[in-house]
């Protein structure tokens, strides 16, 4: 993890002076062609003009529940088996110097 979090760090880099940042403004699919690196935090298939049609997205639940010890052994294990009903499972002890715990909250 970064020494001052995600946060501080994206800020850092948005911050420079060769990057533009647009927010709240239409995506142009068109547009993607001019430049040599296009960061996108919309919709997969807007981004490359439904050639495909609409994708369908799964919904997130986060279910939180505790456990004595320790569950999986790291901090974020993923899951991409059809047949597993959910994408990953954390231990967020992992991310922080907690010391020992005897009982740790999973999401």
């Amino acid at each position: 993890m970064p020494k001052c979090g995600y946060t501080q760090m994206i800020k850092s880099i948005l911050n420079h002076e060769n990057i533009k940042v647009d927010l709240q403004r239409e995506f142009i699919v068109e547009e993607r062609t001019h430049y040599d690196h296009v960061f996108y935090s919309g919709p997969l298939d807007a981004f490359f003009g439904y050639q495909y049609g609409r994708l369908g997205y799964r919904t997130l639940d986060f279910k939180k529940f505790t456990y004595q010890g320790d569950y999986q052994g790291c901090a974020v294990m993923n899951y991409c088996s059809v047949d597993v009903p959910y994408t990953r499972i954390t231990e967020h002890k992992y991310f922080f110097s907690l010391g020992t715990t005897r009982r740790l909250c999973l999401l």
